[in-house]
């Protein structure tokens, strides 16, 4: 692959098997410290490993309670900031397939793909929500 360089190789710990168990053990270990920070026009937000996983694992039985299984395929439509990881690791936590979108896709375009994949749940950010219904509206069986 032309411009590809190897450089390093990561190797797992045989005991680590997901990535949503990695984040579990990053929160047993350093539970306290900051996991993400969000600017905001009036400020910064701080979230802690112990603050975003509690907000998982409390998203996650959300999902469980709407009928998510694992192998389930849920997408994402939001800007990059803590509810985006939220999101992720909830569907992670569910053992669920994440359908991650590009913020600039049209209407149709995250509709398309919706459909093509299956996905049973969409989290859509606030400033994309008027995209996330327009692409619903345009799904027959929703």
């Amino acid at each position: 692959m032309p411009g590809f360089r190897h450089s390093t190789v990561v190797v797992c710990h045989p005991s680590v098997s997901t990535l949503f168990s990695v984040f579990e053990d990053t929160v047993r270990r350093v539970g306290n410290r900051v996991a993400v920070e969000v600017q905001r026009k009036d400020g910064l937000d701080r979230f802690t490993y112990r603050d975003l996983h509690a907000l998982v694992l409390n998203r996650a039985a959300r999902l469980k309670a709407a009928g998510v299984e694992p192998g389930d395929r849920c997408a994402i439509l939001a800007h990059n900031d803590a509810h985006w990881c939220v999101a992720y690791l909830a569907i992670l936590a569910r053992g669920a397939i994440v359908v991650p979108f590009d913020t600039n896709y049209s209407a149709s375009q995250v509709a398309t793909i919706l459909r093509d994949s299956g996905a049973r749940v969409l989290f859509a950010g606030e400033r994309l929500s008027a995209t996330a219904t327009e692409a619903l509206a345009e799904l027959p069986e929703v």
